[in-house]
C-alpha cells in the first residue's frame, strides 16, 4: 500500500507537531536549527526533543536538528539512552546522522554510558560515524576501554581521536604504538601523536 503521504508532507506535520510542542513551553522557532544555532538555554525544551526522538521521526533534516539541540548541558543524563537507541534505528550509511549523535553523546555523556560507547565504537563496520563516541570518553574514566583503544590505532577511520583519548588517559601501554605514529602518512595523526605523548610523559 502507498504511503498517502509525501516526503515533504510527513517533514511539515513532523516540524509543525515539534514547534507546537515547543510553542507549549514559551519557545517559538521557525526551524528546529534555531535551537541549534542559538546560544540562549532553553531546558523547557529537552524533554519535548528527547519525545521526538522517541517517536522515531522520519525527516533526517529534523532528526539531525533535535540531535543536535540535545548536544547542551542541560540534556546530560537525559537523552543518552534514546540516543543510544536512536544510533541503532538509523541506518549505517547516514554516516552524518550517526556522527551527529556521537557529536552530542560527546557533551551529554555519563559514566554510565561507557558500556554502550564501547560497544559502539567496536563496530569497525559504522566507520567514521564512531570518531565522536570515541571522543565522549574523554569525559569519563574509560581505563576499562584502554586495551580496545590501542587495538583502535590501527583502525584509519577513527585513530586521531583514539590517540587523543589515550593520551588524556595518561596510557603506558599505548606509548610505543603512539611513537610509531609520529611517521603517519596523516599530518593530522601526526600532530595528535606527538601531543599525546607529551601528556604520557
Amino acid at each position: 500500500m502507498l504511503n498517502k503521504y509525501t516526503d515533504n508532507e510527513i517533514m511539515n506535520n513532523e516540524s509543525d507537531v515539534l514547534k507546537m510542542e515547543l510553542q507549549k513551553v514559551g519557545i517559538i522557532i521557525e526551524d528546529i536549527w534555531d535551537l541549534v544555532n542559538t546560544s540562549i538555554p532553553y531546558p523547557e525544551a529537552i524533554p519535548i526533543l528527547i519525545n521526538a526522538l522517541k517517536k522515531e521521526l522520519s525527516d533526517k533534516k529534523i532528526i539531525e536538528g533535535v540531535i543536535r539541540s540535545l548536544a547542551v548541558k542541560e540534556a546530560r543524563g537525559l537523552c543518552n539512552k534514546v540516543l543510544i537507541k536512536e544510533f541503532y534505528r538509523i541506518p549505517k550509511e547516514n554516516i552524518n546522522l550517526l556522527w551527529a549523535i556521537g557529536n552530542t553523546m560527546a557533551v551529554v555523556v555519563c559514566q554510565e554510558d561507557v558500556d554502550d560507547i564501547i560497544e559502539i565504537i567496536k563496530k569497525k563496520e559504522y566507520g567514521a560515524s564512531r570518531q565522536m563516541f570515541v571522543y565522549a570518553l574523554r569525559r569519563v574514566n574509560a581505563e576499562k576501554a584502554e586495551d580496545l583503544l590501542i587495538d583502535l590505532l590501527d583502525d584509519t577511520d577513527v585513530v586521531a581521536h583514539v590517540i587523543g583519548v589515550l593520551g588524556k588517559m595518561k596510557s603506558q601501554k599505548a606509548k610505543s604504538k603512539i611513537t610509531e605514529l609520529l611517521s603517519d602518512k596523516n599530518s593530522f595523526v601526526r600532530k595528535q601523536a606527538a601531543k599525546a605523548l607529551k601528556k604520557i610523559g
